[in-house]
């Protein structure tokens, strides 16, 4: 998409107000956090089937995510200032507390093991290595 957007002088000064200032710190963290980071410690087999190393990496592509989310939206109004402020991050622990709350409170209401399954004790001894 940069590519067909070279020629269009319009649509470049958004790109070239994203790389100068507090953005650019942002734009490299997007580089290597949200795409070097994960591909390389996805390669190898040992990290994809350890579930303890594959939550804090989901927590960290998730967390990518959100400064991705946010690099697209938010205006560059002041080139002086930091492009982050600490309500940003209040807003999305906020919003993630009430995510987070709704979705335990509906796994409340029903199991996630299928209790019935006729099949459960053999699904529980099964074992991927």
């Amino acid at each position: 998409m940069l590519i067909w957007y070279a020629n269009i002088p319009e649509e470049t000064g958004w790109y070239l107000a994203r790389q100068t200032g507090g953005w650019t710190a942002v734009t490299l963290l997007l580089l290597f956090g949200h795409f070097f980071l994960p591909f390389l410690g996805l390669i190898s087999r040992y990290p994809k089937r350890q579930g303890l190393l594959l939550t804090p990496g989901a927590f960290w592509v998730l967390l990518m995510h959100w400064v991705d989310i946010y690099w697209l939206v938010m205006p560059g109004f002041s080139p002086g200032r930091p492009p982050f402020h600490l309500l940003d991050l209040a807003l999305a622990i906020g919003l993630g507390g009430v995510a987070a709350s709704l979705i335990l409170l509906r796994l409340r209401r029903c199991s996630v093991i299928p209790e019935k399954d006729p099949r459960l004790a053999a699904s529980l001894e099964f074992e991927n290595a």
